[in-house]
């Protein structure tokens, strides 16, 4: 569903959709454009305008690309840590998960 465009027309796109409060299309968007930087981007915009509630829903339209260290450090410069810690939890659990079954595999190849 996501247009293939290039960087500027889709920042452009991205910034319509912000003017017209349209967040749903816009996490949408960013999360279908398989991009950091415009996840990222998306949100900064919302910690600017102090819209928690779309930064949180943000987190988990965007899951897989947004990382984890830039999440805590921007929850934290805006005392927002509330707001970050469900998706915090979440991605400490798949990193937990994920050196488990390292771990797993590792004992049990050179066993």
């Amino acid at each position: 569903m996501c247009i293939k465009l290039v960087p500027r027309v889709a920042s452009l796109l991205l910034l319509v959709y912000l003017h017209i409060h349209c967040f749903q299309d816009c996490m949408l968007y960013a999360a279908e454009s398989r991009k950091v930087d415009i996840a990222e981007e998306l949100i900064d915009w919302f910690l600017a305008e102090k819209n928690y509630e779309c930064f949180a829903a943000c987190l988990y339209s965007c899951y897989d690309l947004l990382r984890p260290d830039v999440v805590l450090e921007l929850a934290w410069r805006n005392n927002i840590m509330d707001f970050a810690m469900p998706y915090m939890i979440n991605s400490m659990r798949e990193f937990s998960m994920r050196v488990s079954i390292s771990h797993y595999i590792f004992i049990h190849v050179n066993a």
